[in-house]
């Protein structure tokens, strides 16, 4: 069994790693695969389908299914906020709960700052998942508002990143939970 959580943890750091990673690049606007007016995105690889908010960016990321940013300076001229997806097909199956400690467990060693702010029971297609809410910084100084919408299937994950700048979190958490909402497992 402690094997069994050590495999869980090097994978899930990957993920979690991965999803940092792209935070701080759509942030910075790095990413690649412009398209202005994204319809509704279908991932034919881990077949999803998920409506970005509207006039937000489509972005593609070697490791991230998609990457939605925010309009340029539309919030905040400091950060672009993002919305990421990504789908992990974990080596064994692992509950909504030890998933749920994992992430909260990687976030918290990744920043010394991190803190969790609110954890909730959710339902992504059909799927049981939580929503975690917390607050973190990205470098040195850029502080940061995330929302982690996630589900566990089987040996699959689905976790959907969001992160905001502290001044325009209130304008765009309702953004993300409208997006969130439209993500479906087909």
């Amino acid at each position: 069994m402690k094997t069994l959580l050590r495999i869980l943890r090097v994978v899930g750091i990957a993920i979690v790693g991965t999803a940092l990673v792209v935070i701080g690049l759509a942030a910075a606007g790095y990413l690649g695969g412009d398209q202005k007016e994204p319809g509704p995105y279908r991932s034919e690889k881990h077949n999803f389908t998920i409506v970005p908010p509207k006039s937000w960016e489509q972005k593609s990321y070697p490791t991230t299914d998609v990457v939605f940013l925010c309009p340029k300076g539309q919030h905040s001229k400091a950060f672009r906020e993002n919305l990421n997806v990504q789908v992990e097909t974990r080596p064994v199956e692992t509950s909504l709960d030890d998933y749920t400690q994992m992430l909260s467990k990687q976030l918290a060693s990744k920043f010394p700052d991190y803190r969790e702010m609110s954890l909730t029971d959710i339902e992504m297609s059909n799927i049981k998942g939580k929503r975690l809410v917390c607050t973190y910084s990205v470098g040195e100084q850029q502080k940061v508002h995330g929302v982690y919408y996630f589900a566990v299937k089987g040996k699959t994950a689905y976790l959907i990143s969001c992160a905001a700048h502290p001044e325009s979190f209130a304008k765009v958490e309702k953004t993300f939970d409208e997006c969130a909402r439209t993500f479906r497992v087909e």
